[in-house]
């Protein structure tokens, strides 16, 4: 593993995990304030007006700031009876191709997450709900998460080795 491999892998490696910890952070928060919901409105006998919109919304974030990390790990799902019937030189070429086809569709996902991000800033959407909620906190989050999951498909396809494709080296789970 190269110079230039081994620190993509340190930085994605950090940034990922920094994502990984805010997806469970969303979740988790979305538990609790789901049960605050159930408590609140069948024993205390009132419903809070923001916990299905603010759940939602973590609910967007969480899954796409843990995009990158789950890359990293090899946790997305895949067909793999092909890659264990080939020669690991071969199974190389194709984690690599694949590891370009994800990055085109993860570049596509951040330009088009971000460019939604801008148009609600710029044209203040708000959510049509009585939170009225900044539609750009949610969509930027997306963001973040989508570009996080570009930097680790290049730091994994940088880590890969034609002798073990599925290679992170240096780079550790969550």
């Amino acid at each position: 593993m190269n110079k230039v491999s081994k620190w993509a892998g340190r930085l994605a490696g950090g940034i990922g995990k920094a994502s990984f910890a805010l997806a469970a952070i969303a979740i988790t928060f979305i538990a609790v304030s789901i049960m605050w919901e159930v408590v609140s409105r069948y024993v205390l006998g009132s419903s809070s007006l923001w916990v299905t919109e603010v759940a939602g919304y973590l609910l967007a974030a969480g899954l796409f700031m843990g995009l990158g990390p789950m890359y990293r790990l090899n946790g997305h799902v895949r067909m793999s009876a092909v890659l264990d019937a080939v020669k690991p030189s071969t199974a190389y070429v194709l984690y690599l191709l694949t590891d370009l086809i994800v990055l085109a569709f993860a570049l596509v996902l951040t330009w088009q997450t971000g460019q939604l991000a801008m148009d609600a800033y710029d044209f203040n959407w708000k959510s049509s709900t009585l939170l009225e909620a900044p539609l750009y906190i949610p969509q930027l989050a997306m963001t973040v998460g989508a570009m996080v999951f570009v930097l680790e498909v290049v730091a994994t396809a940088l880590a890969r080795t034609p002798n073990d494709p599925t290679a992170t080296q240096g780079r550790q789970a969550c």
